[in-house]
């Protein structure tokens, strides 16, 4: 069923239900007090028609005013004004009919015209002014409720912005490295400079798949670290040693695409490369139940205030941040006096489609040494 005509049914049966419960009350304390006529029902039916009716007619010109978009102290003036010109005309309609049929109840039939009216007119307030703060309520409550949606809207596209401005970043910022990189190999070694530029292309063509997404998982991005290192070891030689240490079972978890990547990138500039003896860079993943780790250390020294700087680094704590708020943890250290450690946790239950509590026997451990 439509989600407004299940708001109509609602309203329509808490109505009937409303000014039913009322009169039917009313009906009760009467029969106490004295014997109940043909008129005391036929009454009752008539304010159980004029109380529904005009209590929607007064619903019909709150809501065609639009008071609820204003601010709340004229929402709330509009609303008092309103349900104090419909009290008006529900004792005017009822007191009209009442003096054209000679309808009296009870001890109403004693009392004076201007007494008559006065005294309906009081009791009916009670009865306007409840049903006006019941629906005061309940549209402040659903105008709190959109105006919610609505700043998550904002901060879902806020994210979605960031996330992109991030990602256009990380393209160019490593294409740039690696084509200086290559360029110094044409003359040197044009066979190493065109396995280069293989490596390259591959990493290009899973960018260009990955366009349209966030996260890729684990296996395609140690595809193109895979390439990325085979680039620099062109580059140094027997001075870059690379280790992997991957569990089976994180390879379908997703990843922020190219997160890995630049803290690999990080870790072979600010690391390795300013070591005159080159270094190592170890790549490990593992889980437990509810995280998911990633791991890279390297030979280096976090010193000159590197912990702050780099791309790479700022990108993945932003990017973690947005995508997974509070329930990523990215921390960089100084794990040795020798070795620089970044290690991220992530949730496994929010880490993707593909992050699942798997129930088979776990896989041993992989463990590669590159030189």
């Amino acid at each position: 069923m439509h989600k407004a005509s299940v708001s109509a049914t609602v309203y329509w049966f808490l109505q009937l239900a409303g000014w039913g419960s009322i009169l039917s009350l009313n009906l009760i304390v009467s029969g106490r007090m004295y014997r109940l006529g043909i008129e005391s029902y036929v009454h009752s039916l008539l304010y159980l028609f004029l109380g529904i009716c005009i209590s929607h007619l007064m619903r019909s010109v709150i809501r065609r005013k639009r008071l609820i978009e204003g601010d709340t102290r004229r929402f709330v003036l509009g609303v008092v004004s309103t349900t104090c010109g419909f009290i008006l005309l529900h004792n005017c309609v009822e007191f009209s009919i009442m003096r054209l049929t000679g309808l009296r109840v009870g001890s109403e039939a004693m009392l004076d015209p201007r007494t008559l009216f006065l005294r309906r007119l009081y009791v009916t307030s009670f009865l306007y002014f409840g049903w006006s703060a019941i629906y005061t309520v309940v549209l402040l409550l659903r105008k709190a409720h959109a105006l919610q949606l609505d700043n998550i809207h904002q901060m879902e596209k806020q994210r979605e912005l960031e996330l992109r401005r991030i990602k256009s970043n990380i393209n160019p910022h490593f294409i740039f490295n690696a084509l200086n990189g290559i360029r110094a190999l044409i003359d040197e070694d044009p066979d190493r400079a065109r396995q280069a530029v293989t490596s390259l292309g591959n990493i290009l063509q899973g960018s260009l798949h990955s366009d349209q997404t966030d996260i890729v998982p684990l296996r395609r991005e140690l595809d193109i670290v895979r390439d990325y290192l085979s680039l620099q070891r062109i580059r140094f030689e027997e001075r870059l040693e690379v280790e992997y240490s991957i569990d089976p079972d994180t390879l379908d978890l997703p990843v922020p695409f190219m997160m890995l990547q630049n803290l690999v990138e990080n870790a072979v500039k600010h690391g390795v490369g300013v070591c005159i003896d080159g270094g190592r860079v170890r790549i490990s993943s593992s889980r437990t139940e509810e995280l998911f780790e990633l791991t890279v250390h390297n030979t280096g020294r976090l010193e000159g205030g590197r912990k702050e700087s780099g791309f790479g680094w700022h990108s993945t704590a932003t990017r973690l941040s947005l995508i997974y708020g509070k329930g990523a943890v990215f921390t960089i250290r100084q794990a040795a006096p020798e070795t620089v450690e970044a290690q991220v946790e992530m949730p496994v239950s929010a880490s993707g489609p593909n992050a699942r509590d798997r129930k088979e026997v776990r896989k041993p451990t992989r463990h590669v040494i590159e030189r």
